[in-house]
């Protein structure tokens, strides 16, 4: 069995062993007790940000970095200083995160799917190169003033 996912996922589990590896999309859970789904939010972050840090990271190796797992789902995901760019859209997926580190990259924009992470207590985003715009009011940014500040910004 593979320890990570593709970077070009284009099927499903055409065997139904319910296993992740280079070849078919996982469904339900992967046989460690992750979420399939939770996974492919992190092979997602790889795959949009080609060149970033996680390019040279197994989908497995981000978990075991920079992860806490709760009944198999990510709750706690911590993806600083790697030179993320995109945060994809399936970040929505990950329904039982409840912090979430993505301080010192390159982001841009956020995407509003952000806003569909329900009991995201704990976002932090600070220095990336967003302005005030971006900042969503559906997100939860604590009583810390420093989960968004300073960003990079050219106003």
């Amino acid at each position: 069995m593979s320890s990570s996912l593709s970077h070009s996922i284009t099927s499903f589990d055409a065997d139904f062993d319910c296993i992740c590896d280079n070849i078919v999309i996982c469904i339900g859970v992967y046989d460690n007790g992750y979420y399939c789904s939770d996974l492919h939010v992190l092979d997602d972050f790889k795959n949009y940000n080609i060149g970033s840090a996680l390019d040279s990271m197994s989908v497995f190796e981000i978990i075991e970095s920079s992860t806490s797992i709760d009944n198999g789902r990510l709750t706690y995901l911590a993806l600083s200083d790697k030179g993320i760019y995109v945060i994809p859209s399936s970040i929505s997926n990950l329904d039982s995160l409840e912090t979430l580190y993505l301080n010192n990259n390159n982001i841009s924009t956020l995407n509003s799917s952000i806003c569909n992470l329900s009991i995201l207590s704990d976002f932090y985003i600070y220095n990336n190169q967003l302005c005030d715009q971006y900042k969503f009011d559906c997100i939860n940014w604590g009583t810390n003033d420093d989960h968004w500040e300073p960003q990079d910004c050219n106003e």
